[in-house]
């Protein structure tokens, strides 16, 4: 096999991993938490359950990282129309969507493994508060 060919696999293989990292599902209680996007800016964005909604969990530096994984701090942010949620003093805007809300608060993610597949425990509070509310999540595909 020639130089030219064997990077040719090796870029499509790393090509194709990478893809299915994004595509990531756990299953919860509550329902499917699912991978929703990596930004270019470092973001990654994973949409949790609650209730009949999503709230869109936001963890700068996790984005394309699928070896080095632990615990990650973010924020959580949902559509001021879901109601439900309560409501901070002020707004903030989520980075993907460019919309602002008033229902936000912190947020943890720990992987259970450093590397693609793992299972995967979220912890939320409401504003700048503690978390309060935590979700188990086994990874779907493995």
């Amino acid at each position: 096999m020639s130089i030219k060919h064997m990077l040719l696999v090796a870029a499509t293989t790393l090509g194709l991993s990478g893809a299915a990292m994004a595509d990531e599902v756990w299953s919860s209680e509550r329902g499917n938490i699912v991978f929703l996007a990596e930004l270019e800016t470092g973001e990654a964005i994973i949409g949790a359950p609650v209730g009949d909604s999503m709230i869109r969990m936001i963890f700068p530096g996790l984005a394309f990282n699928y070896e080095n994984r632990g615990m990650h701090n973010g924020i959580w942010i949902a559509d001021d129309m879901v109601g439900t949620l309560p409501e901070c003093d002020f707004s903030i805007v989520d980075p993907q969507t460019g919309v602002s809300s008033s229902s936000w608060g912190r947020a943890e993610i720990l992987f259970f493994e450093k590397g693609y597949p793992s299972d995967i425990i979220l912890t939320a509070g409401t504003c700048f508060g503690e978390p309060e509310e935590m979700l188990s999540g086994t990874a779907l595909n493995q």
